[in-house]
This record gives structure tokens, C-alpha cells and sequence, in this order.
């Protein structure tokens, strides 16, 4: 999968979110093979990503043939798993790990002043622990039998909360211990065909377990939450170094909301997924599904309208996280508040990106040393949402761009 382009596709959660089933996963596969992709919502290689979460409401039977389904339209099955978290009751913890172990939960959790310790609503497995590596095992190997090819890794902080002590006695500290349990992991990954791993709610550093790292959590389609993710970026775009991919977390445009998002929130959004480098969105696209989540119809009108622009796609295909343009400057006089203006500089273009966090319209100018242009370094400039022509003075960019909504300029280089 790390050889297969940038992530373009769907994860389930952003919306249906414990509401998933297969026939609503396997429509929403079926909309991107018939439509989404034919009008160039895909990586360069006409590949998607179509990843199933937590509470998926299938057994291993109905995965593996979601999987099959997905292969077969041409994308990359993905699924989810929790390698040091214990999702149990207190009364559970004397029960096996899983099954054909010897060690009991309550063994296998860490202690913090001698009581089992909980982050997040799940217990804390001891990394080191020949019980949590037999879960680990039994996970990923499960995973890989039902034909996976994308693993969403969640919660995996829980695996760097230092204990009282460790199974490995040699190991005295949480990160010895991440380290410890991640690499056996990646060993369990590494056996037969490659995955690609997409971290979440995961420490920065040690980075190299991950293809990918959401860099917010939770983040659906309303602008704030565009600004969430972007303040990431703001101040987080260097982690791209580590990271083939700054994952900007789902990105919803009709979400569950009596409310519905603007069209230009949605561009906001988008952008924001092209200004990160990875584009995975999350509504709910299945015509017949009676969950009650999202509204497929409209996904599929405001689909028309922002996924297919391959302008915008190709940009967020380089796969690489744009950096603010100023570094310093938020968008509030608060000072609490995410960059609105990031660069992305490619070999043929150079991309300035534009988000307004506010309800009313903003207008602003960025000279062209500050994106390391002069006059003569470019031949054209266009703005990638409306299409149009922009002229370019030897002052700056101007932009004006309206409430709750995104710009993207792109200058082509000489």
C-alpha cells in the first residue's frame, strides 16, 4: 500500500460512526467505482481507500467479502484495530486475553500505584507483556485473513503510559515499552503482504511505525473543525518528515447535524485535506440505508460539486503537507487561532491555499517574496475552486475570499 500512491478514498466513522454495515459499506464502494473515481476523486494510480472502523457491525465472514467486493472494484480494503487497549469491563479482566492464551486481562494490563490503569475508557496492555503480543498476533494476523490491506491503529498513546513496572524487567520506561510492543507489530505486519498503517491518537515520536499520523482527532466537516485540523498544520507541518502523510482526520461534508454544512465549508474542508496531503472522506453515500446518519442524497449532490475537481485533487496528490506561509500569525486578534494561508511548492507549481475561519468575508495581499516568487518566476495564476484566471501583480496576491469557505491560487512556474 505505501507503494500505492497518496490515500484517496472513505472511512466510515465520520458519519455512520457505530451505525456501519456491510450493505452500506459496500455501496458506498460501488458509488466510488461508478462515479467518484470516473470523474477523477482518486490518487494518480486510480486507487481509493475504502476503510471500515471500530463497531463495524460485521462478523469475519461479511469483512472478508467486503474486502473481496472492494478488490475487485479496483480499491484497498481498510480496517481498525486497537493493539494496547483492553475495550472490557472491570468484571471482565479475569477472563483469557483470547483465546488459547494463558495470561488472564488483569495480567496483561499495566499498573500505575497498583491498580489496572485506564486512558481514554480502555485499559493500558503492558507492550511487553507475552499476552498483549499474543493480542497483537491474533489481531493483525485476523486482519490480514480477511484480506486488509489498510489498517487504521487508534489509541496507540495507550501503549506509552509508564507503569509501576514492566513484564520485560529490562524495560523501565513507557517508551521502552511502546518500542517493545510496536516492533512486534510491525513484525506481525511485515508477514506475507505489506499493510499500510495509519496512525491515530498517537504520539509524535517514536515515529516509524506509521505510513501516516492524524494530526486531529475527530474532526468532521463545520469550518471550526477545519481550523482545528489546520492549526495542526500551523504548527505540526514539519511532521510530514517523519510521516509519509499528515492524515487531517475525516473529512465530512454532509454530516449528522439538524444544521447541514455550506458548500463552503466543504471546500474548506477539502482544502484542508489537500493542504495536509491525504483525502479520506466520510459521509455517507448508500441510497438505500436506513440508519438514519447523514443524508446520502445530498452528499451525492455536494459530491458533484467539490470531489471532482482534479485541480484541486492533483494538488492534494503530491501527498505532502503545505506549511503556513507567515508561521506566526493567526487569524484572530485573540492569537489562539489557526494560520488561514499555506504554500505548497511543487516542481511545476506553486500552490497558495486560503481558508476563512469567519463568518464574514476577508481580504488580504501576500507579497511574492514571501512565497519566494518575483514577476518574472511564473507565467499564470489560477484559482482552483471557481477556475478563474487571477492576475498577479508584482505587489503581491490579493485575495478576498468569503465566510466559511477556501480558496486555492496556483501558480504555474516558468
Amino acid at each position: 500500500m505505501e507503494k500505492r500512491g497518496t490515500p484517496f478514498g472513505w472511512q466510515s466513522w465520520g458519519v455512520m460512526s457505530d451505525k456501519n454495515s456491510y450493505d452500506v459499506d459496500v455501496a458506498v464502494s460501488e458509488y466510488f467505482k461508478e462515479t467518484l473515481k470516473p470523474n477523477g476523486f482518486c490518487n494518480s494510480q486510480g486507487i481509493n481507500v475504502m476503510s471500515i472502523d471500530a463497531w463495524d457491525g460485521m462478523n469475519s465472514e461479511q469483512r472478508t467479502r467486503f474486502s473481496e467486493v472492494v478488490k475487485k472494484n479496483g480499491q484497498v480494503p481498510g480496517s481498525y484495530v486497537t493493539p494496547f487497549c483492553l475495550w472490557w469491563n472491570e468484571d471482565m479482566l479475569y477472563r483469557k486475553i483470547c483465546e488459547g492464551s494463558q495470561y488472564t486481562g488483569y495480567e496483561c494490563v499495566i499498573k500505575v500505584n497498583g491498580k489496572p490503569a485506564k486512558l481514554d475508557g480502555a485499559y493500558c496492555l503492558d507492550p511487553t507483556h507475552p499476552g498483549t503480543k499474543e493480542f497483537i498476533s491474533r489481531e493483525v494476523q485476523n486482519k490480514k485473513k480477511e484480506g486488509f490491506e489498510y489498517l487504521k491503529v487508534d489509541f496507540t498513546s495507550n501503549g506509552m503510559v509508564q507503569a509501576d513496572s514492566y513484564y520485560n524487567k529490562d524495560v523501565t520506561t513507557a517508551v521502552e515499552a511502546y518500542n517493545e510492543g510496536f516492533s512486534h507489530f510491525i513484525s506481525e505486519v511485515d508477514k506475507g503482504e505489506p499493510m499500510f498503517i495509519a496512525l491515530s491518537i498517537a504520539p509524535i515520536f517514536p515515529y516509524q511505525y506509521g505510513n501516516s499520523r492524524r494530526i486531529a482527532c475527530d474532526t468532521w466537516g463545520k469550518i471550526g473543525q477545519s481550523e482545528y485540523s489546520l492549526n495542526a498544520v500551523s504548527g505540526g507541518w514539519w511532521t510530514n518528515e517523519f510521516y509519509q502523510y499528515n492524515d487531517p482526520d475525516h473529512l465530512v461534508m454532509v454530516g449528522n447535524d439538524a444544521e447541514k454544512e455550506t458548500e463552503g465549508e466543504n471546500r474548506a474542508r477539502i482544502t484542508n485535506g489537500a493542504v495536509s496531503g491525504m483525502v479520506l472522506v466520510s459521509d455517507n453515500y448508500s441510497l438505500e440505508d436506513k440508519s438514519g446518519r447523514g443524508d446520502a442524497k445530498l452528499s451525492r449532490e455536494r459530491a458533484q460539486k467539490i470531489l471532482m475537481n482534479k485541480d484541486v485533487n492533483e494538488m492534494a496528490d503530491f501527498g505532502r503537507s503545505a506549511r503556513p506561509v507567515y508561521g506566526y500569525r493567526e487569524y484572530n486578534d485573540k492569537g489562539d487561532g489557526a494560520e488561514n494561508c499555506f504554500v505548497l511548492d511543487t516542481e511545476k507549481y506553486l500552490y497558495v491555499s486560503v481558508v476563512n475561519y469567519k463568518d464574514n468575508q476577508i481580504a488580504g495581499k501576500v507579497a511574492l517574496e514571501r512565497l519566494g516568487l518575483s514577476p518574472s518566476s511564473f507565467s499564470s495564476v489560477k484559482e482552483l475552486w471557481s477556475g478563474a484566471d487571477v492576475k498577479v501583480g508584482k505587489d503581491g496576491l490579493s485575495y478576498d475570499v468569503p465566510g466559511k469557505d477556501a480558496k486555492i491560487y496556483r501558480f504555474l512556474k516558468k
